[in-house]
């Protein structure tokens, strides 16, 4: 019983931090027009790929259909062995708006790396193969840079192919963790992951940092945390969205969490010694801690409540336990349901039980595997995406 009072104790003060924080900060648009923006910066758009030949030429073409004059578009190859860097010859070779770049396999980080230093932008956005965008993506997220402090701005990313009920499980877990902390932690400077599928960066400051590192299964992670190291501001733009593809079956799903949960504790490990030195004392103090909390320790913790309500469901003595498990249930699911409501996407509600209870009991799957992999010694291998080419988006009309 100590576990379950444990566990609606912190999923009630966070819900109660949640809600002062949404009642305390209303989102704003920064307030610049597109004719301002588009005298001032030039933009390139970054699309490293590696065996893309499913995904790619959608992602091109979404990329494309920018609405924006001062953009240009780089495709960078790292020594694909599918057909991807043929098919995108093939289809945009003679493209004048984009420049093909093809390197021997270094990894994703280097191949960004070596499409930043041949741009001469402004801005760079970078966006991950499987990610389309919508046609006004630079015009929303380009006013973010007019305070000159700002060094990136973090996107939005929703599962553009939802499919089954895994697909459906990722869009409602996409929009009320990930999404939301990255607006809830905008205010303290502690946004602590620009999606790889949707991020744009001031190119100086990616160039002064010397570009992105491949020692971390996680690269945006990493350099996410050396931007916030150095001090710099990120800023969340909510209504930048990137359509990526979620993995459509449990295999694969597990797969990409391994590599998630591996390479943050890469990172966090990396800069532990450097996180609590930083100007912004939030960051160490009161981000950092809550990664630990909800992102390490307590989903090993959480499925244990799932079976200890087993438990008391089948021993008639022990129905206090029900009490104060639906009572963590509650907590658990009413702030997801209200950013659903306030997403415009209310009649996904009805998954949030089950996104919790599945979703819990797969990550501890994937701690197990991680335990398997230290045991092995292969921890650190890369595994590369499983890739099924079920995003469709439809451009809406820029504004």
């Amino acid at each position: 019983m100590l576990l379950v009072q444990i566990l609606l104790f912190v999923y009630a003060v966070k819900t109660v931090g949640y809600f002062y924080i949404m009642l305390r900060n209303e989102e704003k648009l920064p307030k610049h027009s597109p004719s301002t923006i588009s005298s001032l910066l030039s933009v390139e758009i970054i699309i490293p790929m590696y065996n893309e030949e499913i995904v790619i030429l959608k992602t091109i073409e979404s990329a494309l259909n920018i609405d924006y004059e001062n953009y240009s578009v780089t495709i960078i190859d790292d020594g694909s062995t599918d057909d991807s860097l043929q098919l995108v010859n093939s289809r945009f070779g003679d493209n004048t708006h984009i420049k093909i770049l093809n390197q021997q396999n270094k990894g994703k980080a280097l191949a960004l790396n070596n499409a930043i230093s041949l741009s001469d932008k402004d801005i760079v956005i970078c966006i991950d193969a499987d990610t389309q965008v919508e046609s006004n993506v630079i015009k929303k997220i380009l006013p973010y840079f007019h305070n000159q402090e700002v060094a990136a701005v973090a996107g939005q990313i929703e599962v553009g192919n939802k499919r089954n009920l895994i697909t459906y499980l990722q869009y409602v877990e996409y929009i009320t963790t990930p999404n939301y902390e990255r607006h809830v932690f905008q205010y303290v400077n502690g946004i602590l992951v620009i999606p790889g599928a949707i991020g744009a960066f001031r190119r100086s400051v990616l160039v002064k940092l010397g570009g992105y590192s491949n020692d971390t299964l996680t690269e945006d992670n990493e350099m996410t945390l050396r931007l916030l190291c150095k001090n710099h501001i990120i800023r969340n733009a909510y209504d930048v969205k990137g359509y990526t593809e979620a993995p459509e079956n449990i295999q694969a799903f597990i797969k990409q969490r391994v590599r998630w949960k591996v390479g943050s504790m890469q990172v966090l490990y990396k800069y532990s010694s450097t996180i609590f030195n930083v100007k912004n004392k939030l960051f160490g103090y009161l981000v950092i801690p809550y990664l630990i909390m909800f992102s390490f320790i307590l989903p090993i913790i959480t499925p244990i409540a799932d079976y200890i309500f087993v438990y008391a469901m089948l021993t008639p003595d022990q129905s206090d336990l029900l009490y104060y498990y639906f009572a963590f249930i509650l907590f658990d699911s009413i702030i997801c349901s209200i950013i659903l409501i306030k997403n415009k996407t209310s009649k996904e509600v009805i998954y949030i039980v089950p996104q919790r209870l599945m979703l819990r009991q797969l990550i501890l799957i994937t701690y197990i595997i991680i335990i398997y992999k230290i045991i092995s010694r292969d921890l650190f291998k890369w595994e590369n995406s499983v890739r099924f080419g079920n995003v469709n988006i439809k451009h809406k009309n820029p504004v």
